[in-house]
C-alpha cells in the first residue's frame, strides 16, 4: 500500500490506553494496549504505556504508512499545543513523520464510537466521570479527579463498596456480602489486612475502581448495600447530565452512557434512565455500540462516506468485533 494509507485511532484514561490500526478500506490491521495514562502518572510512565500500546500497531504497517492519527486522552493540553507536545503523537511521528494528528475530546470519541453521531450528550462513568456536550457548542462537567470529584465514577462506586464492607465488618452498617468479596478480590483473609494492600506503594486508583465490578455483582444478587451504592451513583450522574441539558435548553436530547462502570450492573443504567426521564421524559438514552477507541474509525467513515455510510458501519461490527459492546458488557470479555 502507499505511504499514508493507514490510520491509527487511540483512547486512553485512568484504566488503559488502547490503539487500533486500520486501512483506507476500513479493514482491521492491528491493536495494542497499555496501562493507565491519565494526569496521575509521570511522563516516564506515560511513555512506557504509550510504547506498549503502539508497538503492535506500528509494527503492522510500513514506515511512513500512517496518514492520520486520532487520540482521545485526558492528559492532552489545548488543541493548539497537542500536535507539537503530545507524547503520543510524538511517538507516532517517529514512525510516520508526515502523519496528520487529530486530537478528539473524550466526549467526541465516546459519542462517535458509541452512537455513530457527531452531536449529543455523553455521560461518562469509567475510572473517573464527567458529562460532555458534543457538537458545535461543546461543554464539559466534571474532571475534578478522585480526591475532589468523579461523582458516580467507577472509583467512587468501588470506594463506597469497600467502605460498606468496613461498616459491616465493624457492625455499624448494613449487612452485605461486599466484605467477603473484598477479601477474595484482594487476596486477604480478613478485611483489616487490606490496609497494607490499599496503602502500599504499588496500589492505586485503578485498583479501587476495579472493585466497582464486584459491587455490581453483589447488587445483581440482591445485596441491598450494593444496590444503594449504584442508585446513589446513578443519581449523581443524572443530576450532572440534567444540568448539562438545561444549559443547552434541550427538549428531546440524545444521551449516551459510556465508560466501564456502566458494565458493572444494569441497575446503574436503569436507575440513571429513570431519574433523568423524570426531568426529560422525551430523552433518548442509549448504551454504546463500540468502545471509545473506535472513535477515529467512525469519524473516518463519516468523513469519507457521509450520511451514506450505513453499509460500512454495519460491516465494522464484524471487522472490529473485539471492540463491540453488547448489553453493557464488552464482547469477548
Amino acid at each position: 500500500m502507499r505511504e499514508g494509507d493507514f490510520t491509527l485511532s487511540a483512547d486512553g484514561g485512568g484504566s488503559k490506553l488502547a490503539a487500533v490500526m486500520f486501512d483506507d478500506a476500513f479493514h482491521f490491521r492491528a491493536a495494542g494496549y497499555g496501562g493507565p495514562v491519565n494526569g496521575s502518572f509521570s511522563e516516564t510512565e506515560k511513555r512506557r504505556q504509550i510504547a506498549a500500546a503502539l508497538s503492535p500497531c506500528l509494527s503492522s504497517v510500513p514506515s511512513g504508512g500512517i496518514g492520520r492519527a486520532f487520540l482521545a486522552a485526558p492528559w492532552t493540553g489545548s488543541r493548539e499545543e497537542e500536535e507539537d507536545n503530545n507524547l503520543f503523537f510524538l511517538e507516532v511521528k517517529k514512525h510516520s513523520p508526515r502523519v496528520r494528528c487529530s486530537p478528539l475530546s473524550e466526549g467526541e470519541a465516546c459519542l462517535l464510537a458509541g452512537s455513530f453521531r457527531r452531536e449529543g450528550t455523553v455521560t461518562l462513568s469509567g475510572t473517573g466521570s464527567g458529562v460532555f456536550q458534543v457538537g458545535p457548542a461543546a461543554a464539559h462537567l466534571g474532571g475534578w479527579g478522585y480526591l475532589l470529584g468523579d461523582f458516580g465514577s467507577g472509583f467512587s462506586i468501588g470506594q463506597k463498596g469497600l467502605q460498606a464492607a468496613i461498616r459491616w465488618e465493624e457492625r455499624w452498617g448494613k449487612e452485605t456480602c461486599l466484605e467477603e468479596l473484598a477479601c477474595q478480590a484482594y487476596g486477604v483473609k480478613q478485611l483489616w489486612d487490606l490496609l497494607p494492600v490499599i496503602y502500599g506503594e504499588t496500589f492505586g486508583v485503578k485498583q479501587v475502581a476495579s472493585f466497582c465490578r464486584l459491587v455490581g455483582r453483589a447488587a445483581d444478587e440482591g445485596d441491598e448495600a450494593a444496590v444503594e451504592i449504584l442508585k446513589e451513583a446513578a443519581w449523581e450522574l443524572a443530576a450532572q447530565t440534567a444540568v448539562m441539558l438545561q444549559r443547552f435548553a434541550q427538549v428531546s436530547p440524545f444521551v449516551l452512557t459510556a465508560g466501564g462502570a456502566w458494565k458493572a450492573s444494569d441497575i446503574l443504567f436503569q436507575s440513571f434512565s429513570e431519574q433523568l426521564k423524570r426531568q426529560y421524559p422525551c430523552a433518548q438514552i442509549e448504551k454504546p455500540v463500540f468502545e471509545p477507541v473506535m472513535g477515529g474509525v467512525i469519524l473516518s467513515v463519516l468523513e469519507k462516506r457521509g450520511t451514506d455510510a450505513s453499509d460500512t458501519l454495519g460491516r465494522l461490527k464484524k471487522e472490529f468485533s473485539q471492540f463491540l459492546i453488547r448489553n453493557g458488557k464488552q464482547e469477548g470479555k
